[in-house]
């Protein structure tokens, strides 16, 4: 079972999509732990259109070579993960069962516990 990529703060968000963008380290990072930091941006892409978000490289099954992007919803961000649940309840899977609701959200998106 693949590991389960895990943002539990804010502050932790923010260090991420600032390297991503500008390559700064945060300064308070001890130097034993900025090779691992680095490893762990390099899991993600981000893209600042409206807002700054934050997609997971997933490579989908044999080929390697090949990954699509998935939006990461962090745990701390909960009013967002309530109204992605409940747009895809009621609208994208016509009010269906929660493994439909599930599965169609879990294609989309990606994060410890999607579904709340």
């Amino acid at each position: 079972m693949p590991k389960v990529v895990q943002i539990e703060s804010e502050a932790e968000w923010n260090s991420i999509i600032r390297y991503l963008k500008t390559a700064s380290i945060p300064e308070d990072m001890p130097k034993s732990q900025v090779s691992n930091f680095k490893r762990r941006c390099s899991q993600f892409v981000v893209q600042e259109d409206p807002e700054d978000a934050l997609f997971l490289r997933h490579n989908d099954g044999d080929d390697p070579g090949q990954c699509r992007l998935r939006l990461f919803i962090p745990n701390f961000q909960k009013m967002r993960r309530k109204r992605i649940i409940a747009e895809f309840h009621e609208d994208k899977t016509g009010h269906g069962d929660y493994h439909k609701t599930y599965a169609q959200i879990n294609r989309m998106y990606a994060g410890k516990h999607v579904v709340i």
